[in-house]
């Protein structure tokens, strides 16, 4: 079973960090489309990054588990905790519109 962890800080977002076996994924929000990198471990800049990243989960007071265990209704109920005042399917309209601006975007580059 995969599980993945949710928090969130109140830091300026500027990447995303997701942290595999062996190496951390960092997308930057620069620019019209976010870009990818992948740090291995053992680097200046995984340390750095992982460094970053565990200061913020240790400063943040809630955690939200994901698995396979999870269904629809434990994502309505998490979003409601959040005051979250879109609908799930509104969401998904977001973001399956912006899938599509993207797709469009990298395939008029190719």
């Amino acid at each position: 079973m995969t599980n993945i962890e949710i928090t969130f800080h109140k830091e300026r977002l500027f990447f995303r960090s997701e942290i595999m076996d062996g190496g951390i994924f960092l997308t930057y929000y620069v620019g019209d489309l976010p870009s990818s990198y992948l740090y291995c471990r053992d680097t200046l800049a995984y340390d750095a990054h992982l460094l970053n990243f565990n200061q913020n989960y240790n400063a943040t007071k809630e955690h939200w588990l994901f698995n396979n265990q999870c269904n629809e209704d434990y994502l309505v109920a998490l979003l409601k905790e959040l005051k979250c005042e879109n609908t799930l399917e509104d969401l998904r309209d977001k973001m399956n519109k912006r899938f599509e601006k993207h797709e469009r975007s990298i395939i008029s580059d190719a």
